[in-house]
């Protein structure tokens, strides 16, 4: 199977990294790249979960279901990868990356549809309690850098079980919930 290179999602040394080489740059930059590399640790993810076949590659192709932010968030949510509160945040950060990179206006996280947006996630308010800060800017990192751990969190800890086909294929049940299919007696 051919899969495209990531930067090591799960390495948060590469991470701190990333966040380094962009930390200087405008707040849309950081927006955007902070949002991008969040979306490539949510792909890794869904293939770590998902089942090894051309066909979960395919899901990925441009313009296929899981080409899209969204569509990651939405199935990550579907396989149980995201509680319900990461599922808001990681919403939260693909809201502001859209805002960011499809208004012409200049934005910066103290613009009021950016900062209150920022004011929304639960991840690091939850974490950072009575330190939490009013700087948008790091509340959103703060929150995508957590969102990040999370999954690195759920790797180490054998959460990312990849799923399988069952060796006689799947088996229908009927309404009565009797078996037919390959592995029915």
């Amino acid at each position: 199977m051919s899969r495209k290179k990531h930067l090591g999602p799960f390495d948060l040394d590469a991470y701190a990294a990333f966040q380094d080489s962009y930390y200087d740059e405008s707040d849309r930059a950081v927006a955007i790249l902070a949002s991008s590399f969040l979306e490539c640790v949510l792909e890794e993810a869904l293939r770590e979960r998902l089942v090894e076949a051309k066909e979960v590659d395919q899901l990925f192709d441009a313009f296929a279901p899981l080409s899209t932010f969204s569509g990651k968030i939405k199935v990550a949510f579907a396989v149980g990868l995201l509680s319900k509160r990461i599922y808001h945040d990681v919403n939260l950060v693909r809201s502001i990356r859209n805002a960011f990179a499809h208004d012409v206006d200049k934005l910066q996280f103290s613009t009021e549809v950016i900062s209150k947006l920022c004011d929304k996630f639960h991840i690091s308010r939850d974490s950072m309690g009575d330190r939490w800060t009013t700087d948008h800017r790091r509340q959103f990192l703060f929150a995508v850098h957590l969102i990040v751990l999370h999954f690195k969190v759920m790797r180490d800890d054998g959460r990312l079980l990849r799923l399988s086909i069952p060796p006689g294929g799947f088996t229908k049940v009927s309404e009565k919930g009797d078996r037919t299919g390959s592995d029915a007696q």
